[in-house]
Order: structure tokens, then C-alpha cells, then sequence
């Protein structure tokens, strides 16, 4: 997995040889996890040297002299202390940089994820199976919670790369019942084990719509029914309901406070609750897209209206 393209050791050829024989033929998604291989750890000479590789097209002969120094320096001085203290972090952690990039990188960032963390997909781009808002929604619904189903049951093959080598498969764990928490300064991600509704969102008025009747799990039809409901529904919201889902757009400081601030108690807090304990939200949108720039400009930003960013949203016009 870390070496060289064309290049394969003979103990990646016998790693190879090993899984292919003791592991299941139906794998399930978690059934590599255990057997793949630590990230290799690099030593202070090869941090350094693909530091000023990268940095060496930025910068000016005049400061990137100075920056190789500054790099030749951290290696004779503070590089030795701090790889040991990488090493034994390494020693006990199948990847020792995955929770300081998701904490240091990711959640502690306070700049707005709108655009910088979040990203769009389409259901389909050559053809549209009907132009039918609501039927869309409910068979994407339908057929979001059948995969959640599959992952909670273990039932998703895991990716294999090249056929061979199997992919780290822990991210699917949040895809569903995730949302994220702000903080003054780190950001948090609660995962729930289980969640019986989804929210929708539409003209700044949310919905909860649940999952199962007596349990059992609604059909597209049932979903239609609700999201047609939803369509047709007269309420007007205030100024501060249309424009609410703002604050998840935005710098995450100024939204931690404020959510402490106004949402700590009462009926804002069940809200609140009520939409970040979501399985997904879905947002129905009056405008049309396509695929086109102008469609992904709108899919990224808080065109017409703004969305909630802080929870997997899946988008219908």
C-alpha cells in the first residue's frame, strides 16, 4: 500500500499471499481492519526534505534558502526529540496522524465549512427516472437508508485497491447519524448508534419526518405522501426561522456562542436536538439545477437559501 508503483517487496508479496488465503471469501465491511498495516512512519531527514519539496515552487530563491536552513536546523536540533515521541505514538496507533489531522486540521478550524469542508454529489447526470420533486426525494431516501441498513449490518464489501489490497473502511461509520458540534475552539463530531427520523428542510421551515411506523420502515410511497405534505404546506416562517440555517455557515466561533447562548434550554434546544439527531437531512428545494457550474455554485454556497452545514444534507429540486 506504501510503496513504490511497480515496485512490490517480497514482504508485501507474502502479506498478499497470507490474506488471500486465511480471509473470508465474503468479506465483511470491518473484516481487514485488524490485518492492515500500520502508517509507516518517516524518518526526520525524509520529513524535511519533502517539506522543502513541496514549499520549493511557492517561495523565492531568497526565502526558500532560508527556510532550507531553518529545516537543517530542526534536523540536527528539535527533529531527533520529536520523532521519539512520534515513535511511541506510533507504536500503539495503526495510523498516529489520523486523529491529529481530523482534531488539528478539520474540527479546530474556525474558518466557515461551507466551502471549505463540505462537498456536493448528484443522483444522476445523463437521465432522470422522473421530474417528479417529491418521487425523487423519496426513493433517494429509500434508497439511502437501505445502504445504512447494509453498513449497520456489516453487508458492504470493503474496497479493495487493485483488487488486493483493502482500504481503511472506519469512515463509513459516520456517514449517517453524524453531525457536528461547534466550540469556541475545536469543533466535535457525535455519532449516534441509531437514529428514527430525518429532517427536512424547506423555504427555512424544518420538519421531522420519522423512519418507521409500528415498526415498520416507510415505504417511497409514504415518504412521497410526507414530502408532498411538506410542499404544500402554507405556514410562512418568520425572518429569523428563513434565515437560521446561516449561523452553520459561517465563522465557528461566533455560531458556538450563540448556540450556547440561545440554545441551551427550552424549546430551542429540542430543536435543535430534533435536527442534529438526524439520520440526514434532506432539503427541498424550490429553484432547479443541473449539471452545470452555476448548479455546483448553488450546491456549495447559501444560494437561494441558506442550508444546514453541519449535517450530511441531500438536496431535491
Amino acid at each position: 500500500m506504501y510503496e513504490p508503483r511497480g515496485k512490490v517487496s517480497w514482504k508485501t508479496t507474502l502479506w498478499m499471499a497470507v490474506m488471500k488465503t486465511f480471509c473470508a471469501k465474503k468479506p465483511g465491511l470491518y473484516s481487514y481492519q485488524g490485518s492492515l498495516p500500520n502508517m509507516p512512519l518517516p524518518s526526520v531527514k525524509d520529513t524535511t526534505a519533502r517539506y522543502l519539496r513541496s514549499v520549493k515552487g511557492l517561495l523565492e530563491d531568497e526565502e526558500y534558502n532560508r527556510i532550507a536552513k531553518l529545516a537543517e536546523d530542526f534536523e540536527k536540533e528539535q527533529g531527533p526529540k520529536f520523532q521519539r515521541y512520534l515513535y511511541l505514538k506510533w507504536l500503539w496507533s495503526t495510523n498516529y496522524v489520523s486523529d491529529w489531522w481530523e482534531e488539528y486540521v478539520y474540527l479546530r478550524g474556525r474558518s466557515p465549512i461551507m466551502v471549505n469542508s463540505n462537498y456536493y454529489g448528484m443522483d444522476v447526470i445523463a437521465c432522470q427516472p422522473t421530474y417528479i420533486q417529491t418521487a425523487r426525494a423519496a426513493n433517494m431516501c429509500v434508497g439511502l437508508l437501505k445502504f445504512r441498513r447494509q453498513l449497520d449490518r456489516e453487508e458492504v464489501k470493503p474496497i479493495m485497491g487493485s483488487g488486493t489490497v483493502p482500504l481503511c473502511s472506519w469512515q463509513y461509520e459516520r456517514v449517517f447519524n453524524t453531525t457536528r458540534i461547534p466550540g469556541v475552539e475545536s469543533d466535535r463530531l457525535v455519532h449516534l448508534n441509531d437514529s428514527r427520523h430525518i429532517t427536512v428542510l424547506h423555504r427555512g421551515r424544518f420538519y421531522k419526518v420519522p423512519l418507521q411506523v409500528n415498526g415498520t420502515t416507510l415505504a417511497a410511497c409514504d415518504f412521497e405522501k410526507q414530502f408532498t405534505a411538506i410542499l404544500e404546506d402554507d405556514y410562512e416562517p418568520t425572518k429569523a426561522e428563513l434565515h437560521l440555517p446561516a449561523l452553520t455557515a459561517g465563522d465557528r466561533t461566533p455560531w458556538a456562542t450563540a448556540r450556547k447562548r440561545f440554545f441551551s434550554s427550552g424549546c430551542n434546544k429540542t430543536s435543535l436536538d430534533t435536527i442534529e439527531g438526524a439520520a440526514f437531512m434532506l432539503v427541498l428545494d424550490d429553484d432547479e439545477f443541473d449539471y452545470n457550474e452555476e448548479s455546483v455554485r448553488k450546491m456549495l454556497k447559501d444560494e437561494p437559501l441558506p442550508k444546514w452545514y453541519e449535517e450530511a444534507n441531500i438536496r431535491k429540486q
